[in-house]
């Protein structure tokens, strides 16, 4: 916002000649160089901005007109792009909370089906309520336990601390803990609309919806897809994202409680911590899917391979194997390493035995106790993995992908490690 009313002083001149002198202030041209950057990630919205900046801006239009019948031609073309981008710039600080009449816009994003997905969606939907200025209101996560078809749904906070959220109110985050009746019947309207298409609504159409009714509402798959942050959120900005979305104190209690059981049953903390996606529906989901240097689905001996070799982990180290992996199937495996899993080491307090069973709790806590572990191993192909990459990298600790292994001249990648070029398969 400073930047922009520094652009906005640039945009006031006295005359035509000052307006072209201030061009070459260090403060206007600082402010222009980020004014460039927003513009690049608001190309969506750049119609709009402008036609209403130029309103607001017709003064100050018509003295630059004047200032340039003394320009020379090349001059005249440079200098209406930098107009061009100031204004733009300026539009995005005069349309304020992006909705016409200046109220509060609600943005409701719809959470998808998994931890590590859901997560995403919040962390997509932080974003461009970041972005567009909205007043984020907090999804429910949803899940489900074995043999029981109806989903269930609990609040934010019950998984993660609202507290730890509301430090991105100094990036400027409003949240609301639920949206007002007064916009439920159009929230179920616009999630009908996204239902119908099938497709992601444009910003523009999201814009109209901001500017009509109040609200945005958006499906599920909307969110997941971020097809509206990527070029907004920055690694920074990531970062402070994924520490915001800290768990919940019950949750925390209950990773102290495993890791004092870890600690008696292994007899150390020290651990690397492997998601290993041994599933058989992932390895028939991943067949075919064979890249350059990098594999979807890896068997036993492909991992024991990785670990031993490129890693050069010792026989009998601790690994933790998160969901995905299990000790029944990966018999040759644990033979190598001491193996522990979620099961060895979680006795669920009082306050989450009525959902012990259900998966998004399960997969939570495999999540929180795969981060105490001073590296860890995953699938590329996996958002569980991919979150939890980034999470080891933000905090300076080691990860990497079992499937990025690289083979010497003469042998390829397959499921089981590096084999003879004529083994050409992924998963056999």
């Amino acid at each position: 916002m400073i930047i922009s009313h520094e652009l906005l002083r640039c945009l006031d001149p006295s005359s035509g000649k000052i307006f072209l002198s201030r061009i070459m202030d260090v403060r206007c041209s600082s402010a222009l160089l980020s004014c460039i950057m927003n513009v690049i990630s608001e190309r969506n919205d750049r119609i709009r901005s402008v036609q209403k900046a130029a309103t607001r801006q017709k003064g100050a239009f018509r003295m630059f007109l004047i200032a340039l019948r003394s320009c020379a031609w090349y001059h005249r073309i440079g200098t209406l792009i930098l107009l061009l981008l100031l204004i733009d710039c300026s539009g995005i600080v005069v349309r304020g909370k992006g909705h016409s009449h200046n109220a509060e816009v609600y943005l409701v994003p719809g959470a998808y089906h998994g931890l590590s997905n859901q997560r995403m969606c919040i962390a997509n939907a932080i974003a461009m309520a970041l972005r567009k200025h909205w007043t984020l209101v907090l999804p429910e996560l949803r899940f489900n336990y074995p043999d029981v078809p109806n989903l269930y749904s609990e609040p934010f906070e019950f998984f993660f601390d609202l507290s730890a959220l509301k430090t991105l109110s100094s990036y400027g985050l409003s949240v609301a803990t639920s949206l007002p009746m007064s916009k439920h019947q159009v929230c179920l309207t616009q999630l009908q609309h996204s239902l119908d298409h099938a497709i992601s609504p444009s910003m523009h159409t999201l814009d109209a919806w901001a500017d009509r009714h109040g609200v945005v509402c958006l499906h599920d798959r909307h969110t997941i897809d971020n097809p509206w942050t990527e070029q907004y959120m920055n690694d920074v900005l990531k970062q402070q994202i994924r520490k915001a979305l800290r768990p919940s104190l019950q949750f925390r209690e209950e990773i102290e409680n495993a890791l004092s059981r870890l600690k008696e049953i292994m007899g150390t903390l020290h651990f690397l911590a492997l998601h290993a996606r041994m599933e058989d529906d992932w390895k028939n989901y991943c067949k075919g899917e064979l890249f350059q240097g990098d594999l979807c689905y890896i068997g036993e001996e492909g991992l024991v391979s990785f670990l031993l070799e490129d890693l050069k982990l010792k026989n009998k180290s601790a690994v933790y194997i998160a969901s995905g992996g299990k000790k029944s199937n990966m018999t040759l495996f644990c033979k190598t390493f001491q193996c522990f899993t979620k099961d060895d080491v979680w006795q669920p307090t009082t306050s989450l035995i009525p959902h012990a069973e259900a998966s998004l709790v399960n997969s939570y806590v495999d999540f929180l106790i795969t981060q105490q572990a001073y590296s860890f191993v995953g699938n590329r192909h996996s958002t569980f993995s991919m979150e939890l990459y980034h999470i080891f990298r933000d905090n300076g600790k080691i990860a990497t992908f079992a499937n990025e292994l690289k083979c010497p001249p003469g042998k390829n990648v397959t499921y089981l490690g590096c084999k003879p070029v004529n083994i050409l398969s992924c998963c056999s």
